[in-house]
């Protein structure tokens, strides 16, 4: 184990991986303990659409909100409690998810225009 100091005070406490030999915060494994990169682990975003990414972000914002599910129904009325500015805020990230989706739809459309020609 070892330590680093932070900037306003104190210090962030770090595992040496047995594997690679990085600091990480968290170890994985059951027989030998390593961190996510000798585990080769990945992150559920990594397996988005290239080209439409921040979808998954934007179903977890609306479940959040206690929204109905679907980019297609509309935006959840702001929560009690919620600031105005970050209702806002997820609601123009949702917007721009729809706006990748829509453009995604569209090229498939035009795709398929063309193989039937």
């Amino acid at each position: 184990m070892s330590a680093t100091e932070q900037p306003f005070g104190g210090r962030r406490w770090w595992i040496e991986c047995k594997g690679c030999g990085l600091r990480c915060r968290v170890l994985y494994g059951g027989t030998y303990f390593r961190c996510r990169k000798c585990c080769r682990l990945t992150y559920e975003s990594q397996y988005e659409r290239i080209y439409a990414p921040g979808v998954t972000r934007a179903m977890r914002v609306r479940q959040k909100m206690k929204g109905e599910m679907g980019l297609a129904l509309p935006f959840p009325d702001r929560p009690k409690g919620m600031h105005w500015k970050t209702y806002y805020r997820l609601r123009e990230a949702d917007w721009a998810a729809q706006m990748r989706i829509d453009a995604l739809l569209m090229q498939d459309v035009l795709k398929l225009g063309r193989k039937r020609r």
